[in-house]
């Protein structure tokens, strides 16, 4: 069986891969939601394998939620989410529309008094 993604192309150690294209880390940003927008901020740092190259040039034109991003790569969602994690954390992309969170309870009165006014 063969496996592929964006860069690579390997018989066996998917795993592997995935480890080496996060560093080993296995976190992640409390704030990277499936729906989370982010954008890219100025030029890529030059260190930057070419997965999180192709993220952060995904990233210039147009705002992408990481979803998005883990279905451009063709990579899992755990590992993408870590990989933006860490561009996060360099300054090379910057969250443009955090997800929603069901305990802001502001927003649900305001559209439940929406729906009573129908």
């Amino acid at each position: 069986m063969t496996f592929s993604g964006p860069s690579w192309t390997r018989t066996s150690g998917v795993g592997a891969c995935h480890f080496v294209l996060t560093g080993g880390q296995t976190q992640f940003h409390p704030a990277l939601g499936v729906e989370t927008l982010l954008a890219a901020r100025g030029a890529p740092p030059g260190n930057l394998g070419p997965e999180a190259r192709a993220a952060h040039m995904l990233c210039r034109t147009t705002r992408l939620s990481v979803a998005d991003i883990a279905a451009q790569l063709r990579l899992p969602l755990p590992v993408t989410r870590v990989m933006l994690s860490q561009l996060l954390d360099a300054g090379a992309l910057h969250i443009a529309s955090a997800p929603y969170h069901p305990s802001d309870t502001a927003i649900l009165e305001k559209l439940l008094a929406k729906l009573h006014e129908l």
